[in-house]
C-alpha cells in the first residue's frame, strides 16, 4: 500500500535521553541507563521508559526511585496512579513483570507517588523477591503500562528547549547508587513527504485441488492463498497477462482466494493463476493448479434374491417399465444392484437395469453412521502427522478415520451422505497418544454430486514436560506437526499479553518437534502454548495456530471452562450445534466440555453462558 507521510509537524518520538558520569560512589551499581520518552515536545505528556542493569543485587525490601530535576517534568495529580507504574525484570523469555500496588507487602512491591513540578516515583520491592546481578530492570510510566486507561497521561515536559536533568537511585543493602541522565527537549520537527510502496509481487501457495477427484464430482471450490491482500484471475492458456485474464476470484482485496468451477467427468483440468496486490505489483509468471475429473463410476446388477431390501421408503417408481427378476416392491428378491433405481434395500424397483425409474431411491436410514444416508459424496484431503492416525467428525460424532502416509498426507471419502449443512471435523493423534486441536469447517453437501474439501491441515499436537513445572526449571514443549516444516511456538502466562514470547523449531521427516523453555524469573500461575506449522519447501503446507494447551507453574494450571466448543477462538452456531448434540447428557467426552458450568448436565444454564460469550 502507498503510504506517504505527508509534512505536517510531529514529535519525535522515542527520543533516548544522552547520560553522563553518576553522581554517586556506588555509580558501579547501575550501568547501561537510559530513559525513553514517546513524545519529545515541549508541554507534551510523555510516557517514560527506564531501563539500567544493575551489577549488585537489590535485596527484598529495597527501592528504587526516579526523580526528575525540581521544577521540570510534572508528575500529574490527576489521571496518573499506581496503575501507570510498572515495573519488569528481564530473563531468558524475556521481561517478567512484577505485581505491584499501593502499599508494600510479602508477594507485591509497594507503590508510591508525589505529583507536582518536584515530584518523584518510589518503588519498595516486596519482602520475599530481590533483584538478581546483573538484570536488566525496566520501569514504565505513563500510559505505557499493562494496566492503563485511554484517559491516563504520563509526565508532562517543560515548557521549553533545552537540557533537563533526572536521577536514578536504587539501594536498601548497602549499595545504595544515584546516578544522573539528560534527556533533550526539543521543537516538533517535520518528516516527509516519505514513500514507502514496496515492489514485490504477491506470493500464491496452498493451491487446491490436485490430483484425480471423484467421478461423481459436478463442482469443486478452487482456491489458492497469498502473502499479503491481492486480487487473483485465471485462464486456461498459459502466459496470459493478468489483465487480459477474464476470470476472477473475487473483486476484493483477499488473502484467501476462491471460486466454484462446474466441471465435467473424464476431464482433466489446467487453470494458471495471477494476482496483483494493491500497490499494483502483479505476478508475472503462472501459478498453476491442475486436477482431472474420471468417468462416473458404473455397476452390475447385483444377483438375483442374494439379499434382502432393508430400506425403509416406498419407492414410488415401481418398476413398471422393466421389473426384472426382483419383486418390484423391494420384497424378499430385492437384491438391490449398483444400477438398480432402488438398489441396496431401497423401496422401490427390482434389481433389474430399468428397475423403477429416478424417483425410486427409497433413501438409507443411516443407522450406525454419524450422518443420514443419501446420495452426496465428500473428499477430505490433507495433511497430518505422518503415519498418525486422523479422524473424521460429522456434527461432532466420528464419521470415519484414516492412517496419513509417511509423506502426512491423507484423503477420506464420505460415501452416501444425504444433502445438508455439516460441521465437519479433523483431528489426529500422534505417536505419543496426544490428540491435536481439531479442525473445524462448515459445509454444505448437494445431492448427487461430489465435492471436496482440500488442504485440511491437521495442527500441531502438544505436549509440555513437567507440569507443573518449578521456576528455574527447563521446561519442555514439544509434539508432531506436518514433516520438514518450521513450527512457530507462542508461550505466554494466562491473561498476560505481555509475556508473550515467541520461539520455532524445525519438524523432522516423522514430524516430531521440541522446544526448550528456560521458566527463570516465570511467576507461579497458570501458563498456555500454543504452534503452528508452514512447510518452506516441497509441498508448502500450512497449518492454523493450535488451541491453547495450559500448564502450571509452581502450581496446577487452572484451566478455564470455554464455550468455544471446537476451539477456534469464535463462539457460534457450530458451538451451539455441539452443544445441542450433548444436550440433556453429562457432555460426553466433549473437550472443552460441552457441560460449561460442570453440574452434570447439559441443560438451559450452559446454554445461557455460551449466549452471553457469543461472538458470531
Amino acid at each position: 500500500m502507498l503510504s506517504i507521510l505527508k509534512s505536517t509537524l510531529m514529535s519525535v518520538v522515542a527520543l533516548v535521553s544522552l547520560f553522563f558520569l553518576s553522581e554517586s560512589a556506588y555509580a558501579a551499581t547501575i550501568h547501561q541507563y537510559k530513559d525513553t520518552l514517546s513524545d519529545s515536545a515541549p508541554s507534551e505528556y510523555a510516557n517514560h521508559t527506564v531501563v539500567f542493569k544493575t551489577t549488585v543485587p537489590i535485596p527484598a525490601g529495597g527501592y528504587i526511585r526516579f526523580i526528575p530535576d525540581s521544577g521540570d517534568f510534572t508528575i500529574p495529580a490527576i489521571n496518573f496512579d499506581v496503575q501507570n507504574v510498572e515495573i519488569a525484570v528481564s530473563t531468558s523469555s524475556g521481561y517478567v513483570i512484577r505485581s505491584s500496588t499501593s502499599t508494600v507487602n510479602a508477594t507485591e512491591d509497594g507503590i508510591s507517588i508525589t505529583p507536582g513540578s518536584s515530584g518523584q516515583i518510589d518503588i519498595t520491592l516486596n519482602s520475599s523477591v530481590s533483584i538478581p546481578t546483573n538484570a536488566f530492570v525496566r520501569v514504565r510510566m505513563g500510559n505505557n503500562t499493562e494496566n492503563a486507561t485511554n484517559t491516563d497521561l504520563g509526565f508532562q515536559n517543560p515548557p521549553t528547549i533545552g537540557t533537563f536533568e533526572y536521577h536514578i537511585e536504587t539501594g536498601g543493602g548497602g549499595d545504595d547508587s544515584r546516578v544522573r541522565g539528560l534527556v533533550a527537549i526539543v521543537n516538533a520537527v517535520g518528516i516527509g513527504p516519505v514513500d514507502t510502496k514496496e515492489f514485490i509481487a504477491p506470493l500464491r501457495f496452498n493451491g487446491a485441488p490436485t490430483g484425480t477427484l471423484s467421478g461423481t464430482t459436478q463442482i469443486v471450490q478452487m482456491s489458492l492463498e497469498t502473502d499479503e491482500f491481492a486480487q487473483c484471475r485465471y485462464s486456461t492458456a498459459s502466459g496470459t497477462p493478468y489483465f487480459s485474464m477474464g476470470n476472477q476470484f473475487s473483486s476484493s482485496f483477499v488473502t484467501v482466494h476462491s471460486k466454484n468451477i462446474t466441471v465435467a467427468t473424464s476431464t482433466s483440468y489446467t487453470f494458471y493463476i495471477r494476482c496483483v496486490d494493491d500497490e499494483g505489483n502483479q505476478n508475472i509468471d503462472d501459478y498453476i493448479i491442475s486436477f482431472s475429473i474420471p468417468a462416473f463410476p458404473d455397476g452390475t446388477p447385483g444377483d438375483d434374491g442374494d439379499n434382502e431390501g432393508e430400506g425403509s421408503g416406498t419407492g414410488e417408481g415401481s418398476g413398471d417399465s422393466d421389473p426384472g427378476d426382483g419383486s418390484p416392491n423391494g420384497g424378499d428378491d430385492s437384491s438391490g444392484g449398483t444400477s438398480g433405481g432402488g438398489g441396496g434395500g431401497g423401496g422401490g424397483g427390482g434389481s433389474g437395469p430399468s428397475s423403477g425409474g429416478d424417483n425410486g431411491g427409497g433413501g438409507f436410514e443411516g443407522v450406525g453412521k454419524a450422518y443420514q444416508s443419501g446420495d452426496g459424496r465428500v473428499i477430505i484431503n490433507g495433511f497430518a502427522f505422518p503415519r498418525s492416525e486422523v479422524f473424521v467428525l460429522v456434527d461432532g460424532t466420528i464419521a470415519d478415520s484414516v492412517t496419513a502416509s509417511s509423506l502426512g498426507d491423507f484423503s477420506v471419502t464420505l460415501d452416501a451422505i444425504a444433502r445438508g449443512v455439516y460441521n465437519f471435523g479433523i483431528y489426529a493423534i500422534d505417536k505419543n497418544k496426544v490428540k491435536s486441536s481439531t479442525f473445524t469447517t462448515t459445509f454444505t453437501v448437494t445431492g448427487a454430486r461430489g465435492s471436496t474439501l482440500s488442504n485440511i491441515n491437521v495442527m500441531p499436537s502438544i505436549k509440555v514436560t513437567p507440569d507443573p513445572v518449578q521456576p528455574g526449571q527447563t521446561l519442555i514443549v514439544s509434539g508432531f506437526a506436518i514433516p520438514n516444516a518450521v513450527i512457530t511456538l507462542e508461550n505466554q502466562q494466562d491473561k498476560s499479553s505481555v509475556s508473550l514470547k515467541s520461539y520455532t523449531a524445525t519438524s523432522d521427516t516423522n514430524g516430531a518437534w521440541s522446544v526448550s523453555i528456560e521458566t527463570t524469573g516465570f511467576k507461579n500461575g497458570t501458563y498456555k502454548v500454543r504452534a503452528k506449522a508452514k512447510q518452506e519447501t516441497g509441498d508448502l503446507a500450512q497449518t492454523n495456530y493450535s488451541n491453547y494447551t495450559f500448564y502450571g507453574v509452581g502450581e496446577a494450571a487452572a484451566t478455564p471452562r470455554s464455550s468455544d466448543l471446537n476451539r477456534d477462538g469464535k463462539v457460534n452456531l457450530i458451538d451451539f450445534s455441539i452443544l445441542l448434540f450433548w444436550w440433556n447428557s453429562d457432555g460426553g467426552n466433549s473437550n472443552p466440555p460441552a457441560d460449561i458450568n460442570g453440574d452434570g448436565k447439559v441443560s438451559l444454564t450452559d446454554f445461557s453462558i455460551m449466549i452471553f460469550n457469543w461472538t458470531g
